[in-house]
């Protein structure tokens, strides 16, 4: 054998090594617990590489646990190798809440003797296997197990990234070698030659230094291309591995996004009508884009209806609300605002072609109509009449102008005087209509200045009678409370609003119109949660009326609207 071919070996040899943390994957650890107790908490296990009580080098997973609802818990704490300590991070509990922690394993190791445990901030006793804990204030309760862990997590081979490096580092170092042995021979030529093919080989190893092992892109909004390999579970040999393979890598590599942002970046230069890249659509001739995430393009396309199992259980949900609130004698509201695609759809690309005639806002809107009663706000109708006229959207952001919103408001404070005719809704000359910074949604690469698109146009009350009275934000939530107080209007009527963004631009109109409105703020991902946070705060005191609206982007969450049960208490009565 070649001194060459030997060294070019043991170089391979040591990058493979140096390189194990890409080809060689440790397993989560998986830990379970049985948990009881009353209420909520928030539960973080921290998992200490050292065998010591710093927790310097430690990784950790949470989990927001309803301990109504649970009484079992599992979390896998990923890159954690060998770890030595655990640790039980316990928030958001109340004193009076106790908690028993019992069953407790970290991978195949169970802590059996519950008594070592060291807890912070809280009483503790062992009673019948389980491990009592009293939490002395509203603080985060600390429990260490100060013994030493003996876990192995399993490992991974990941061939296909082994593979990758194993050929691309022979290569080089086979072809640096060759370059070395003739140095002498032709010495200029031989220098740029290594640096080229140093500099080469690099770029080449930069597509797979972090792999993409996610299963869908949030981005693209499609499920990324699978591994297959050579020879499948059933022995079978895969002829098509190469076509397999490049798919899978084109679908994972490092920096994809970035050189697909920059592929459109340079055709959008060549394009005459739209310029389009992962996140956005810009309409160059209208000077007005589009937001793709929230599923836009499919449900544009009409591709996101409810299927009749799904569509029954929306009914169910918002039949059984109207019936508590019926029983309660509080005016129940369903408030459907549209996307910008449903009311701007002739600035869409003309190459994407809806599928059906119904979208889902309008197959939820009919359904809902069969409901007895039940008080529909649709805004669809007074935004349309007008935006050939006036735009009603923001250019570039997916949210209503403060004209849009205007007529949002007037929409719903209308449907509401024909059972409350003495409201007296705010006109146009009790408002202006201000610039506010804001970052936007849609921004075309090219309208950028500073990372930040100028201005947005928001509403802005003259003389507000109404007064921002709380205002609470969640740091582990995307949702935040709002009470507004006023003691100048005539009348004592309280009004609860559940909903998203786009309430929340007209949400000080409304205060100027009731003696009190409280608001739910729902950020995108979330679903309408009436919580230990939330049910106090909005359903503290009957409500005359409860108005819930939602983005037709966001319709999904009337189908999990399970915590509204929470209000159904003995205070208010029962369905």
């Amino acid at each position: 054998m070649k001194k060459r071919t030997i060294l070019s070996i043991i170089i391979t040899i040591a990058v493979i090594i140096a390189a194990h943390q890409y080809w060689m994957i440790f397993d989560p650890i998986h830990v379970s617990f049985d948990i009881k107790g009353k209420g909520a908490c928030n539960i973080k296990v921290v998992l200490n590489k050292q065998d010591n009580n710093d927790f310097e080098k430690a990784k950790n997973e949470n989990k927001e646990i309803d301990l109504d609802k649970n009484t079992h818990a599992n979390l896998d704490i990923k890159m954690s190798n060998f770890p030595k300590r655990v640790r039980f991070v316990i928030t958001d509990i109340e004193s009076e809440n106790n908690i028993l922690l019992g069953n407790i394993k970290v991978g195949k190791y169970k802590l059996k003797d519950l008594k070592k445990f060291e807890v912070s901030n809280a009483d503790s006793f062992v009673k019948n296997d389980n491990l009592i804990i009293k939490p002395k204030l509203n603080t985060n309760v600390t429990i260490t197990y100060p013994e030493t862990l003996n876990i192995r997590p399993g490992i991974n081979f990941d061939f296909y990234v082994f593979i990758i490096i194993l050929v691309l580092t022979y290569l080089l170092a086979y072809k640096l070698s060759d370059y070395v042995a003739d140095f002498k021979t032709v010495h200029e030529k031989s220098r740029i030659e290594i640096i080229f093919l140093t500099i080469f080989f690099i770029v080449l190893f930069i597509p797979i230094s972090n792999i993409n092992t996610q299963e869908i892109s949030q981005k693209e909004n499609r499920t990324l291309a699978k591994w297959k390999p050579v020879i499948n579970e059933n022995g079978e040999i895969n002829f098509n591995f190469g076509k397999d393979f490049n798919e899978w890598f084109n679908d994972r590599f490092f920096l994809r996004n970035f050189y697909i942002d920059q592929y459109y970046n340079f055709k959008s230069h060549f394009t005459k009508y739209y310029y389009e890249n992962n996140g956005i659509i810009y309409n160059k001739q209208a000077d007005f884009s589009y937001n793709k995430g929230f599923n836009s393009i499919n449900r544009y396309l009409r591709k996101d209806l409810l299927s009749e199992k799904e569509l029954n259980k929306v009914h169910q949900n918002i039949y059984n609300l109207k019936k508590y609130c019926d029983s309660n004698n509080v005016k129940l509201y369903i408030a459907l605002s549209n996307d910008k695609e449903s009311i701007y759809p002739e600035y869409y690309p003309n190459y994407y072609r809806p599928n059906n005639n119904i979208s889902r806002l309008e197959q939820i809107k009919n359904d809902l109509k069969t409901i007895k009663g039940l008080n529909i706000i649709s805004q669809y109708e007074n935004l349309a009449k007008i935006k050939d006229k006036h735009m009603v959207f923001l250019p570039y952001d997916t949210h209503l102008n403060a004209l849009g919103s205007k007529i949002e408001y007037d929409t719903i404070i209308n449907e509401i005087k024909k059972s409350y005719p003495n409201i007296k809704p705010v006109n146009s000359s009790e408002i202006e209509t201000i610039q506010t910074e804001q970052l936007s949604d849609s921004v075309p690469p090219e309208k950028y200045i500073n990372e930040k698109y100028k201005y947005a146009d928001t509403i802005k009350l003259l003389n507000p009678a109404s007064k921002l009275n709380k205002h609470v934000q969640f740091e582990t939530k995307s949702y935040f409370l709002n009470e507004y107080i006023n003691n100048n209007v005539d009348n004592n009527l309280k009004v609860v609003i559940i909903g998203d963004s786009f309430h929340a631009r007209y949400l000080h109109l409304l205060a100027e119109n009731f003696h009190t409105v409280k608001s739910l703020f729902v950020g995108f991902g979330y679903d309408f949660v009436i919580d230990k946070y939330t049910k106090d705060f909005l359903f503290g005191e009957k409500p005359d009326i409860l108005i819930i609206e939602s983005a037709e982007r966001f319709l999904q969450r009337f189908l999990n609207m399970d915590t509204f049960f929470n209000i159904y208490d003995k205070k208010y009565g029962r369905l």
